[in-house]
């Protein structure tokens, strides 16, 4: 199963991803874009068992483009910024994979490599970027989803 699809069209279940314009590797830098980027992985983590099965991990960041406003948000305390909401609605996205790993919901690997967590690597997203040359301006909003799952592929017995 290729892991990279699987991992498409899990999030393709998240409505905010799902209503929102999804690249994969390459994106269109404009507001609202979602970009999904695999991460190479290191195999020094992978755990080998004397079955043939190996633990492995998985990784890709989310990036989200969003435009921003440049208000201070102490002059209008009361009520939150363009660019607040901006960035509660990437920490919705953080949010909704805490709420599959709670259910046991995962992506689909294929029978042969079972997933047994998925997970965010931070609480909240990281501003990666702001491009205030831009008309609006745009900041990048990413974080990283981590899936750990049992590749029994080679498995001698079982």
């Amino acid at each position: 199963m290729d892991k990279n699809q699987a991992l498409i069209n899990y999030l393709l279940t998240c409505e905010p991803i799902r209503n929102s314009p999804l690249y994969f590797n390459l994106a269109s830098i404009k507001s609202g874009v979602t970009q999904l980027i695999p991460l190479t992985q290191d195999k020094t983590i992978n755990t080998s068992y004397i079955d043939g099965s190996i633990d492995k991990k998985y990784s890709l960041t989310v990036v989200t483009y969003l435009s921003i406003t440049p208000v201070p948000v102490v002059k209008i305390a009361d009520k939150p910024t363009a660019s607040v909401i901006d960035f509660g609605q990437v920490q919705q996205l953080i949010n909704w994979v805490e709420q599959q790993e709670k259910k046991k919901c995962y992506p689909d690997f294929g029978e042969k490599c079972p997933v047994t967590k998925i997970s965010v690597t931070s609480e909240n997203p990281r501003t990666d970027q702001i491009d205030m040359s831009l008309t609006p301006p745009l900041a990048k909003y990413s974080f990283t989803i981590e899936v750990f799952y049992t590749d029994k592929s080679d498995v001698v017995w079982g």
